[in-house]
């Protein structure tokens, strides 16, 4: 089940089977992200896979997912 909420002002969706989390359509590549970063694509990369494979963020080429712990 899914719902949809707000967090102060911001919109929160809740899954029954992953908890809360903010989600937002980008249109960044990882070149662009570490642009902004100051960081290489590389570097990215490594720190979105590895936050993903703790279950803090969840991506795909349009969303991303943050999750509130």
């Amino acid at each position: 089940e899914i719902s949809l909420g707000l967090v102060g002002s911001e919109m929160c969706i809740r899954d029954r089977n992953k908890g809360a989390y903010y989600e937002a359509n980008l249109f960044l590549t990882n070149k662009d992200i570490a642009g902004l970063t100051s960081t290489n694509r590389q570097k990215v990369n490594q720190v979105m896979n590895a936050m993903k494979k703790e279950g803090r963020i969840d991506f795909d080429k349009k969303t991303i997912r943050l999750y509130k712990r």
